[in-house]
């Protein structure tokens, strides 16, 4: 007949319990790297946006600077202050 000892029992025990814990740990492991996957798409995300962003600003800045550019010849030329208000010194 099948005799099982306590002592084969607690190991049995043992062995479902750190089944167990392997397959908690698994799944702790999968949704932390889920989650940092998460995070980095996020950060690619807003490093995008601060490139689009800081390029928006230098086109405006070169179209600024260019306007003042133009204005500034056009006035020299023409003899009138591109700056009505302001005082330009020759």
């Amino acid at each position: 007949m099948f005799s099982v000892s306590c002592s084969h029992l607690m190991e049995g025990t043992a062995l479902i319990n750190a089944r167990g814990s392997l397959v908690r740990a698994q799944k702790e492991t999968q949704n932390a790297f889920m989650n940092y996957t998460t995070c980095l798409e996020t950060e690619r995300h807003a490093r995008q946006e601060v490139s689009l962003a800081e390029k928006r600003r230098d086109d405006i800045s070169k179209t600024t600077a260019s306007l003042i550019l133009v204005s500034l010849i056009h006035s020299c030329v023409s003899g009138y202050s591109a700056f009505p208000n302001k005082t330009i010194y020759r």
